[in-house]
């Protein structure tokens, strides 16, 4: 039954996904909002009880703490290294399939253990690394204020009763298969069994404008200063944070973080609906941004292997400028697999046109966003967390590198604003295989956002809100 109705709503979405195929009304560059400071004024726990203030200012200073700063029971910040910006690609994860878990039975995620790992936090004005220890008696807390108030549901200036599918425009689609290229109408077009690129046919279309809701949270990160090609996908999940895969911040067990230039709802060279947000060094005095990764993941004895590359590959920015205030921003949750499975599923992203990357959609346009026209059915479930929790799973939607770090998304119904709104579940990591066999149906991995996550996210929101 579940089979059939998802096929109803593929059918639905060939139809509908794209609202209309047409230039955005507005184009700018540079800075469109000043940095934001970091103050706490709009907390949602009242009277910073647990000293925030504090941690902020320890990973502000000039000059890093020798010792270990215990700011109390709930928070402990320590000075790493030094690291680096600098230009350079991003890993690519690849690599075959493996056995999985098809239906895990996960608790709630407020009845679940976090089971939270340390933070690694790099702060791009003084360049420095620190790790966090925060426990989870305070990231429950503050998750629960967050979802008491509605502040893990989509904000900002939002268009909340738009759904994507319900705006009808019948229109082409170019249709890749392996070797070649054929086009069908969105009407006429075959009945694709729900895999991803690597069946042997890419069903992503380009996705315009990209002002609509909820396109323009959709953010490329781009490289900076050598060009305008995709590295990764991120997206806004409050008015300057941002979720993506840690393997866009920074390269595993490195402290070689990433400079880039992060733009919400491009859609093409020079298209900058909403402006733009530089991550690079030194940014004005008296401003923050932050690239923020589970601990493990930067931590020179976690073993190199595929599971910890993508159990450990999810990470937030905070970045100078709320351009979120502008173009709203998603909701986020961990689900468990038995709610996500009931779902409808998507995925959209910036990916990467460079020549020599064989799984690029066709005619693959630089800085234009790209979804599948199909949903994005999820496999099986990998690598269990202490809690119970599966930290990844697989997907079927088509992707390609850039793709890295878009939002795995879903609507459900929000309390606050009485509609449905899209809400991120998970970030894509890795790709099994890039034009593989029809028998892949289920290619790529993705990294779950996990009761830890929800955790990290609220408290960073709650940090700089």
């Amino acid at each position: 039954m579940l089979r059939s109705v998802r096929a109803s709503a593929t059918a639905l979405l060939l139809i509908a996904t794209l609202t209309a195929f047409a230039t955005p009304t507005a184009a700018s560059s540079g800075f469109t909002i000043s940095p934001a400071a970091g103050d706490a004024t709009d907390a949602c726990l009242a009277g910073d009880p647990y000293n925030l203030a504090a941690l902020r200012e320890v990973i502000s200073r000039t000059a890093p703490p020798s010792t270990p700063v215990v700011i109390n029971q709930h928070l402990t910040v320590e000075f790493v290294r030094a690291g680096k910006m600098s230009d350079d690609d991003e890993i690519v994860g690849l690599g075959g399939a493996e056995p999985g878990t098809r239906d895990p039975d996960e608790q709630p995620a407020n009845e679940a253990r976090l089971d939270s790992a340390a933070l690694r936090i790099f702060n791009t004005r003084t360049q420095f690394e620190f790790r966090v220890k925060m426990s989870d008696t305070m990231l429950k807390d503050i998750y629960a204020c967050h979802e008491r108030t509605g502040l893990t549901e989509a904000g900002g200036p939002g268009d909340f009763g738009a759904i994507e599918g319900m705006f009808l425009n019948y229109l082409p689609i170019t249709i890749r298969a392996a070797g070649g290229s054929s086009t069908a109408s969105l009407l006429g077009a075959p009945d694709f069994q729900p895999a991803g690129w690597s069946n042997g046919v890419d069903t992503r279309v380009l996705l315009t404008p990209t002002t609509k809701w909820p396109f323009r949270t959709i953010t490329q990160s781009s490289s900076w200063p050598n060009g305008e090609q995709s590295r990764c996908t991120m997206t806004l999940i409050g008015p300057r944070h941002l979720i993506t895969a840690a393997h866009c911040l920074v390269d595993f067990r490195t402290s070689n973080w990433k400079q880039r230039r992060l733009t919400p709802a491009r859609d093409g060279v020079n298209v900058a609906p909403y402006g733009f947000s530089q991550m690079t060094p030194n940014p004005p005095p008296g401003s923050e941004a932050w690239y923020i990764v589970p601990d493990p993941w930067l931590d020179p004895s976690t073993p190199d292997t595929k599971q910890n590359k993508v159990q450990w590959d999810i990470g937030l920015v905070l970045m100078l400028d709320k351009l979120g205030n502008q173009t709203g921003w998603m909701g986020y949750g961990a689900f468990t697999a038995s709610d996500v499975k009931e779902r409808s599923h998507y995925n959209r992203g910036y990916p990467s046109c460079k020549e020599d990357y064989p799984e690029k959609p066709a005619n693959c346009q630089v800085a234009r966003l790209y979804g599948d026209t199909n949903l994005c059915e999820i496999g099986d479930y990998y690598y269990q967390a202490p809690n119970g929790w599966y930290r990844a799973h697989s997907v079927s939607c088509d992707l390609s590198r850039g793709h890295s770090g878009s939002p795995i998304y879903h609507y459900r119904f929000s309390p606050t604003h009485g509609k449905d709104t899209p809400r991120v579940s998970a970030v894509v990591s890795w790709q099994n295989c890039q034009t593989c066999s029809a028998g892949d149906n289920y290619p790529n991995l993705v990294r779950r956002i996990t009761p830890a996550v929800l955790g990290w996210i609220s408290w960073l929101r709650e940090t700089y809100p």
